[in-house]
């Protein structure tokens, strides 16, 4: 859609509709376009674990238990039981990134 953009294939408003972006956003995406090319557009967090990632080992365990102890429980039954039984206290929004660590 840059490219059309910069082509003038498009104006400005429709790329902004298309990309489902406001002006403001893609002006600063065209500015970034201009520099860097397409790696302008790769998020700048790709790559990282998210701030709210639970550590390492407490994923493989909740992993663990969910697939064994506690195969069948539901997100929000599973939650609960980590909490009473095992001291896991996890919230809804927790990511289990476990791929971060296989090779």
């Amino acid at each position: 859609m840059l490219n059309q953009l910069e082509a003038g294939v498009v104006c400005p408003e429709q790329a902004a509709l298309l990309l489902g972006v406001g002006s403001r956003q893609l002006r600063r995406l065209r500015v970034r376009y201009r520099q860097e090319g397409a790696e302008a557009l790769v998020h700048g967090n790709r790559g990282r674990r998210p701030v709210n990632a639970a550590d390492l080992g407490a994923a493989r365990r909740v992993v663990e238990l969910a697939t064994g102890a506690y195969v069948g429980c539901n997100q929000q039954h599973l939650t609960e039981t980590l909490a009473e039984r095992e001291g896991m206290f996890l919230r809804h929004s927790t990511k289990l990134h476990l791929k971060s660590t296989r090779s």
